[in-house]
Parts: C-alpha cells; structure tokens; sequence
C-alpha cells in the first residue's frame, strides 16, 4: 500500500497530523512487542506463566527463550488483521463535502447489499455461507446475526448523513427514506437485541435533523411532514404485531438471561492471573479454556469473551487499555473539533457510528469480524477528515 501510493504518509500526516500516526504505530507496537522472545528470566516471571513453564519443563526446554504471547500463531494473526482497517484509513484521502459523501454511501452500498442478500436468504431459504438456517434470523454475508445487525446500523447512519450533505431533492429523499426503512427491518430481522436497541441511535439521529427542518418549514410543509410520518408509523407498527418473525424479536427481550454472565466471570478470573501484562492478542480462546469454570461448559464452547473490554484486558493487559482509552480521547477530540463544519452530519453518522459499534463491545465482539474492522478504518478516517470549509448557509 505504502510502496504503491506515493505521498501517501506525507498527506495523510498533513490532514490528519502526528497525533493519528501515533496511535497506529502503538497499535502496530503491542502485538509485536507480545512477538519478541524473551530469556527465561523474564519471561518465566510473568504473570500466569505457570502451565507454560510446567510444559517447557516436560520436555526438557526449560531454558529457552519464550515471548509474552502464550500462543506465537494466534498473536501473529491479530497483528495480520490490523491490515484491513490501516488500509481503509490511509487510502481514504478525502476532505470535502464530496469526499465525505463519497465514503459514506460506500457504507450505505454495503449494507443494501447484505440486505439484498439477507432477503434472498429469506425467500429462498438459503444459502446462508455462514449462519445457521435454522435459526430463521437475517444473517446477510455474516456468520453472527449481531454483527450484521450492527453492520446495517452503520449503514443507516451513513444514509442519514448521506442524505444531509447531499442536498438531496424530494424525489431522492424519498427514496432514501425508503432504503432506511428496509434496513430497519433487516435490523430487526437479525433478532439481534443489541443492534435492535441500537436503532434508537440512528432513529434520533435523523428525528433530531427532521425537527431542525421543520422549524425552517411553512406551516403546511409541517403538516404534511406529520402525516407522512404518522402513516410510516403506523404502517410499521401494523407490520410489527402482525409479522410473525418480527414478533419473534421483541419476544427475545423477555427473557435475557444467556451464558455472557457466566463467561464474564470466568474471563474476570483470566485477567486477574495474567494481570497487568496480558496473555497475548489474540489468545483468548485458549487461555479461556483453563479459566473456564464446569458449570459454564458446553456446546458450542464460548469462543470469546463476549465483550471487547474484557477481552482486551486478558489479552493486553494495561497497555491495551491505556491504547484504547488514548483512541477514544482522540476521537472524541477530532469529532469535537469538526462540529461546525458543512460536512458535520456526514462528520456526525461516522461518529455515531464508531460509538455504536462501541456500545455493542459491551456485550459483544464486533470489532473481531474483518467487515467491520475494516470499516471501523474507514470511519476513524471520515471522523479525523480535515473539512476546513466553513458553513455558508444552514446546512444541517
């Protein structure tokens, strides 16, 4: 990328400035510092270390050198993965309003595609590359139904800001709006209770817009605008009790009691013994198993900690959660810096965005499928986009 994109570093550095470039290169850093062998010395001294010692022990290497990593290969691959979204964000060397349009209906593409996908599947019964088809959920080209949930919910955000900074006519409002409503029901389709409860993000997202222009609109454009969307409302709520596998959503928020309590506890146990340097990126999977307490196994085994933190905490201890609290005053600073510019709504769905798929790691693990992590990439590049046009006229 670097060796065939002249310039590329020098522009981005110039746009985005050294702040950004850090914070990659300490990304880069962690999970090749956790590669690099270490005497016996040290690293036998490190926390939760016993069962590799007792290993080496067996079979007569107690004295070579070992890195911070308990598992070389899985590290190796986290490391690889990091590819995807450097990618997105260095390629993205956009600015303007167009820039910004362009990067978010790329996003919008994206999500109607699995959409269109995903209802293929409903109609045919197939295939499904990855998901279950039993579970009669909405998977698209995903393997979870909670990250293709959280997928079309970034989709529709980047429509909402889309919309904004297009200036787009009524005839294409329309259709915009008619593109969210699908994506609204593919959300609930997922029967994801995560990226469901997250469309109230993107819902206030564009109500808080909608209202901005009525208060510039005639009276009669008010009253219209209330009985279109009356009507939608209407028409949505109509579907949602009669629609039998819409009905099967709300019924999963009767019950929400699921193995994450359990698995989070165990995971708790794996962080206290590898406190505070961590296992390894990428590891989780099998140190977890010998934290795993009897009355949580099962089938299939849990796979992760289902939730970004705590699996970042066991996998790079306090570093990783320094990395991570660094990434966030980051954003947070460079969304702030760009709410008064004419590409702010575009500035505003990538912000959002990035937050949802945040609020989902709470209970989740989005940010370990490739799909979205690549595209995690490219909003951190929409958010940190210089836009240095001012507002001429009230935009958004």
């Amino acid at each position: 990328m670097l060796l065939f994109v002249p310039g590329l570093l020098r522009g981005k550095r110039e746009t985005a400035g050294w702040p950004l470039f850090a914070l990659v290169a300490a990304t880069f850093l962690l999970p090749v510092l956790q590669l690099v062998p270490l005497p016996p010395g040290i690293w036998q001294g490190l926390p939760g270390r016993e069962l590799v010692r007792e290993s080496f022990d067996i079979i007569g290497i107690e004295n070579a050198w070992f890195q911070v990593s308990v598992d070389r290969g899985r590290t190796i691959v986290a490391l690889l993965a990091l590819l995807g979204p450097t990618a997105a964000l260095f390629l993205y060397r956009g600015g303007g309003r167009r820039d910004i349009a362009a990067g978010l209906l790329l996003l919008v593409g994206l999500a109607l595609l699995n959409f269109v996908f995903g209802a293929l599947q409903f109609a045919a019964d197939g295939p499904y590359p990855y998901g279950n088809p039993s579970e009669k959920r909405f998977f698209g080209f995903f393997a979870s139904h909670n990250t293709s949930g959280i997928f079309m919910i970034i989709g529709l955000l980047a429509l909402i800001g889309y919309d904004r900074i297009s200036e787009a006519g009524a005839w294409r409002r329309m259709l915009h709006l008619l593109a969210g409503l699908l994506l609204v029901f593919a959300i609930v389709l997922t029967r994801s209770r995560s990226s469901t409860a997250l469309l109230v993000v993107p819902l206030a997202f564009a109500a808080w817009y909608a209202l901005k222009d009525l208060r510039r609109a005639s009276r009669k454009a008010r009253l219209v605008a209330v009985a279109v969307v009356a009507i939608v409302a209407a028409g949505i709520g109509a579907v949602a009790l009669t629609n039998e596998r819409l009905g099967e959503t709300w019924t999963r928020y009767e019950d929400l009691e699921d193995s994450r309590p359990a698995i989070w506890e165990d995971t708790r146990f794996g962080i206290e013994r590898y406190w505070p340097v961590g296992s390894g990126m990428g590891t989780f999977d099998e140190v977890f198993q010998v934290e795993e307490s009897l009355e949580a196994l099962g089938v299939p085994r849990a796979g992760r900690a289902h939730s970004e933190y705590l699996e970042l905490a066991l996998e790079a201890g306090i570093a990783g959660l320094a990395l991570l609290a660094a990434w966030a005053v980051f954003l947070a600073a460079s969304w702030w810096r760009r709410r008064s510019l004419v590409s702010t709504p575009g500035i505003n769905a990538a912000g959002l965005a990035l937050l949802c798929i945040a609020a989902q790691g709470v209970i989740d693990f989005p940010m370990r499928n490739m799909a979205v992590l690549t595209v995690a990439g490219l909003l951190v590049a929409l958010l940190t986009a210089p836009g240095s046009l001012k507002r001429g006229r009230p935009i958004a």
